[in-house]
């Protein structure tokens, strides 16, 4: 955080669990916390881009 020419520094901190899901795909849980309260959850699903043959 910025006061004028001043910063300061947050107590934010960040966890992210990622893990291998089903047929490689892979599943992240990504959490926020500021103060020691929570104030962002995602949770992310990966999957590997299909290829494609256009103009093959």
């Amino acid at each position: 955080m910025a006061v004028k020419h001043h910063l300061f520094k947050l107590p934010m901190h960040e966890r992210f669990h990622v893990k291998e899901g089903e047929k490689g795909t892979l599943q992240a849980h990504h959490r926020m916390t500021m103060f020691h309260l929570p104030f962002l959850t995602i949770d992310y699903h990966i999957y590997e881009k299909e290829s494609t043959t256009a103009g093959k």
